[in-house]
């Protein structure tokens, strides 16, 4: 049995490009993960930073004595 060059030429160029394609595939998976903790991240530093004023009026002790 004989397999001819230009079919294994074939059969090579087409696993190439499936390996590309699934490389491809894992690097924008990759990238959106990356994107995903960054924005947890940010959200998280956010809401850490923000300055808490109560609504109720607080009463100065050291003003009254």
């Amino acid at each position: 049995m004989f397999i001819s060059l230009k079919f294994l030429g074939f059969v090579i160029r087409k696993l190439h490009f499936l390996i590309m394609d699934s490389k491809i595939i894992h690097a924008a998976c990759i990238r959106a993960i990356v994107t995903v903790i960054a924005v947890g991240v940010a959200i998280i530093e956010r809401e850490r930073n923000i300055i808490y004023i109560p609504r109720e009026p607080r009463i100065n002790a050291i003003k009254l004595y």
